[in-house]
């Protein structure tokens, strides 16, 4: 079910540009809910598909550099910052619950390693590390 950049021939360069947001932020959401239950293909696959749809944004940005710069009418210019708002949230929000799913897999992992050699107290005696406990933290 991989899906290929859309062709956007008829399309300004601007709509092109507006297009792949849209398609991204699809994207975006389809990989949080992916996240979210663990389905380890379709985050890959997803991952595969926002290079795509970048790479594609980068050749169109390249080409408007290249061409014949027209000033943005302002609906079209409100529209693509705020789709470039709307992607970076998104982004940002995904980058949160990799980055909480990390941290509960190391504490989950940290439960495995032994004891460590302790801290030394002003009195002579060891006291041992922190023990391997049970992780409270919540996705």
């Amino acid at each position: 079910m991989e899906q290929q950049p859309p062709t956007l021939v008829e399309e300004n360069p601007v709509q092109q540009e507006i297009a792949l947001y849209h398609d991204l932020l699809a994207c975006l959401d389809r990989e949080v809910q992916a996240l979210k239950h663990g389905q380890e293909e379709e985050i890959l696959s997803l991952a595969h598909r926002k290079e795509q749809i970048l790479r594609r944004l980068l050749e169109v940005k390249n080409t408007q550099r290249l061409g014949t710069e027209e000033p943005l009418a302002s609906q079209e210019a409100e529209l693509l910052a705020g789709l470039r708002r709307q992607v970076t949230a998104a982004n940002a929000r995904n980058h949160d619950l990799i980055q909480a799913a990390l941290e509960v897999i190391i504490d989950y992992l940290q439960q495995f390693q032994g004891v460590g050699p302790g801290l030394y107290q002003p009195v002579g005696k060891v006291e041992p590390g922190p023990a391997a406990t049970l992780f409270q933290r919540r996705v």
